[in-house]
């Protein structure tokens, strides 16, 4: 491996261990430049068969904020900011058929929040992905179309406090060679 790509993932690994749910936020606004380097991020995650049938809301209104928690029993604080991550449902059946539109697309969903997820943490806002939540209210507080549906929530804000650092399997407990349960090559 070239030492610069043994650093990369060094830096990646330090990035990925140490990024926690965030659930409690300080007041610290979240800058815009900072929103739209988090969502960029996200644009560039993988997408099946390239559909790229993802759509991302971003709310800081409070008013709005305050309404999208009432649906969303997950949400145990006011976040600074919400980036509600939604599928264009027919631009993702259009490319992928119903596969596309009913799996492929939550794949694509899922490594885009990961990107959020990771994007915020490495400028120091915590987040938290949500999937509790009613979709059809998501909806009408965002005014969005019929064929653009809400999958994933997911609170972003400066840390309020440190998280707790939580347990994780060892490796050796959930790694398999070839096919379940054989533990050696």
């Amino acid at each position: 491996m070239k030492p610069e790509a043994n650093q990369q993932f060094t830096d990646l690994k330090t990035l990925v261990k140490s990024r926690r749910a965030v659930r409690e936020f300080s007041d610290l606004p979240i800058s815009d430049s900072d929103i739209k380097d988090i969502i960029e991020m996200a644009i560039w995650a993988p997408s099946a068969s390239n559909m790229n049938a993802r759509v991302f809301v971003v709310v800081r209104d409070k008013d709005r904020i305050r309404k999208i928690r009432a649906f969303s029993p997950g949400m145990f604080s006011e976040p600074k900011c919400i980036i509600v991550l939604c599928t264009d449902r027919q631009k993702a059946f259009e490319v992928g058929g119903e596969l596309g539109r009913d799996r492929a697309s939550l794949m694509d969903i899922a490594v885009s929040a990961q990107n959020i997820l990771l994007s915020a943490w490495s400028k120091g806002i915590g987040t938290c992905p949500l999937a509790s939540f009613n979709a059809p209210a998501i909806a009408r507080i965002l005014g969005l179309p019929d064929h653009i549906y809400p999958d994933l929530i997911i609170t972003m804000g400066y840390p309020a406090s440190k998280p707790e650092t939580p347990e994780r399997p060892n490796i050796e407990d959930v790694m398999y060679y070839e096919q379940y349960g054989r533990k050696e090559v």
